[in-house]
Order: structure tokens, then C-alpha cells, then sequence
């Protein structure tokens, strides 16, 4: 992002990430962790702080989705 520093509540996408920087950094994720992991992960959880309150639970073993709410929690229709 080219920024000095990003906090735990800031949005991945809000920043301006996208389809290209999210695949790039799944695949840094799924280095560090040695697993494999969704985009719906990174659309449900833009945060550093939600991707890592998730990756600390045990949710995650029983999480799978193939729907992601886009925008959570700003009162509009999902599609």
C-alpha cells in the first residue's frame, strides 16, 4: 500500500487492496501457516485483527462458506 504503517482495525480493502494484492497475500498466509486458505476468509475478515482472532479460534477448522457477505454490517441488500 505503500503506507508507513497499518493499524489492526484498518480494512485490507479500504486501503485500497484488491483481487491482485488479496491473492498475494493468501499465498504469503498460506506460506507462514502451511495451509491453504479462501478469499472468502480475507472478504469476511479485512482486518488484522479479525484475520488473526480467527486463525486463533478453533472456528476455522469448521468454517466453510462458499457465500461471503460483501458488506457487512452497512444495512444493505447483499446483492
Amino acid at each position: 500500500f505503500g503506507l508507513a504503517r497499518v493499524g489492526l482495525r484498518d480494512n485490507f480493502f479500504d486501503l485500497g487492496g484488491d483481487s491482485l494484492l488479496a491473492t498475494a497475500l493468501l499465498a504469503r498466509m498460506e506460506r507462514e501457516f502451511q495451509q491453504t486458505f479462501s478469499i472468502a476468509i480475507l472478504l469476511e475478515r479485512p482486518t488484522i485483527q479479525e484475520l488473526a482472532d480467527w486463525l486463533r479460534s478453533d472456528r476455522r477448522v469448521r468454517e466453510f462458506s462458499s457465500l461471503v457477505i460483501l458488506q457487512p454490517g452497512r444495512g444493505r441488500t447483499p446483492l
